[in-house]
């Protein structure tokens, strides 16, 4: 009764956020992933069954006023959709349920090495291409999106740009990572001290700000040689402001922002994928936090960075898929250089 009453006056109301909230409440109070299966099969069934609450009435008076069962007002055809809905959201909802689970679950912040390397690789390249030409300060690299537990530093995918840029005489580097969720101080405490402790030939000085980057940072424009994000843009309230506030902040004449994200599929890529995209993207935003499967985010970029009418240029682009990161498997990296204001 908790599940069925709410989600069926959902279908009759043709309301599916009530169904979210439910999802979200028995995810906080019922171990909450695996019952994304469920939960969601239910929203399939009330979407793809007919809304008419007469062709199935249970009322013995109102059968009797209808002369014959083929005279309701469904077809044959509608009435095949209630178990076909059922089976079909079964299969759907328990793939759902296993990537959330294989995402959610990784508590060491592991992610498949297609994904992973893609991240060390736009790193390094951002951070080397960003050294200015002449400068004495310590090179100033902003993170967005770090979370509790800043899992780009924590897994070490910094250590290549750090060789890198040791290997081209940077000494000094000013680490920022921003977000509406930090790690704490014992935590940077911790990840300061590996970060460190695997390059004798630059020091590297950590910090965190508690803020969201859709909002103006206390940082003078062009303050930072590179901003860089994996896996941020898909959840901000607000995309073209974090965009605006990245440029923002990234250094004119050879300042760089290095992203890597899921995004939405393209035209004439996957019409499965792009479906699923499309049938799952209330579920993803209700129940990981704002998390949206259907974003254009490289073109978003393009345009926040005015690449075809600037000098502004991408050094280099990439789209890609990695399947174990289903449903957020459609991915892109890049590198964009800012050279003029």
């Amino acid at each position: 009764n908790q599940v069925l009453v709410p989600v069926l006056a959902a279908r009759d109301n043709t309301s599916v956020e009530l169904v979210l909230e439910l999802t979200k409440c028995l995810m906080r109070h019922h171990e909450g992933i695996i019952r994304v299966t469920a939960i969601f099969s239910l929203i399939l069934v009330a979407l793809l069954i007919p809304t008419s609450v007469d062709t199935f009435s249970m009322d013995p008076q109102q059968q009797r006023n209808n002369r014959d069962i083929f005279q309701l007002q469904s077809s044959r055809r509608d009435l095949l959709k209630s178990p076909l809905a059922v089976g079909g959201a079964l299969i759907y909802a328990k793939l759902v349920s296993d990537a959330v689970v294989k995402l959610t679950q990784r508590s060491d912040g592991v992610y498949p090495p297609e994904h992973e390397h893609r991240v060390e690789d736009v790193l390094a390249k951002a951070l080397v291409a960003s050294i200015p030409s002449t400068s004495n300060r310590p090179l100033r690299i902003l993170e967005i999106g770090i979370g509790t537990q800043w899992r780009l530093n924590q897994r070490g995918l910094y250590h290549s740009a750090l060789d890198k840029l040791s290997s081209k005489g940077v000494s000094q580097m000013e680490l920022t990572g921003v977000d509406l969720s930090i790690p704490s101080e014992e935590k940077l405490q911790d990840l300061s001290n590996r970060l460190n402790s695997n390059n004798n030939q630059l020091h590297v000085n950590m910090n965190a700000i508690q803020q969201s980057i859709t909002s103006k940072l206390d940082f003078p424009d062009g303050y930072f040689d590179s901003v860089v994000g994996s896996l941020v843009l898909c959840s901000v309230d607000n995309q073209d402001a974090a965009l605006q506030e990245i440029k923002r902040l990234v250094r004119p004449n050879g300042g760089t922002f290095g992203y890597v994200e899921h995004v939405a599929v393209n035209p004439g890529e996957s019409k499965y994928l792009e479906w699923q995209q499309k049938a799952l993207d209330p579920l993803q935003q209700a129940v990981a936090d704002n998390c949206h499967l259907r974003r254009f985010t490289e073109d978003n970029i393009a345009t926040s960075f005015a690449i075809e009418s600037s000098s502004n240029s991408i050094l280099f682009s990439e789209r890609f898929v990695v399947k174990d990161m289903w449903p957020v498997s459609c991915q892109c990296c890049g590198v964009v250089q800012r050279l003029t204001a």
